[in-house]
């Protein structure tokens, strides 16, 4: 398993200059998703979480890396996204060289995966080796990539995944661990 992230690229580099370019406020916290935008994603739960997660704490961003891969699919999570008003929330960054990839998990405060299915899982293997906190889905290989070493929700539940995420960006401690 420990063959499967590179840690001459993944690992904790300290550095969040990569966030310079959205001139985000400074307190701006930084949750991160990596990944398609297919169904099977999960996107619709993240943010019905994230709306929940809005009122609670609303000074956050998410910003979204990848391409959406699934015909139809970034019209879909636009409208969720304005449904759900997250339209100030949500950054799409788009397409990102696997090179510059560490840069980002090092930027963010959390890695947020709720995937229904995950072949394998690749982009919290890469988070947790860049010290990033990893908020996944307790199914399919994701517990076996996770271990004990990030915190699983139901991908049903955009109430504990919304607690969850609030928890490790208000507890430090937490994050840490």
């Amino acid at each position: 398993m420990n063959d499967a992230v590179d840690h001459e690229k993944y690992r904790p580099l300290n550095d969040k200059n990569i966030l310079k370019r959205f001139k985000f406020p400074e307190n701006t916290k930084i949750l991160l998703y990596v990944g398609s935008e297919t169904p099977r994603m999960n996107l619709d739960l993240l943010m019905m979480s994230l709306a929940k997660l809005k009122k609670i704490f609303p000074n956050f961003k998410l910003l979204k890396i990848g391409l959406p891969q699934s015909l139809g699919a970034r019209e879909h999570l636009l409208n969720t996204i304005n449904r759900f008003n997250l339209k100030e929330n949500v950054v799409f960054v788009g397409y990102v060289a696997e090179d510059e990839l560490p840069l980002w998990y090092n930027a963010a405060d959390v890695l947020v995966y709720p995937c229904l299915y995950a072949g394998f899982g690749l982009p919290p293997l890469e988070a947790m080796a860049c010290g990033t906190p990893v908020i996944t889905s307790n199914t399919s290989s994701l517990p076996e990539v996770i271990g004990d070493a990030g915190i699983m929700i139901n991908p049903h539940d955009e109430e504990k995944l919304a607690e969850e995420m609030f928890k490790i960006l208000t507890n430090e401690e937490l994050s840490k661990k």
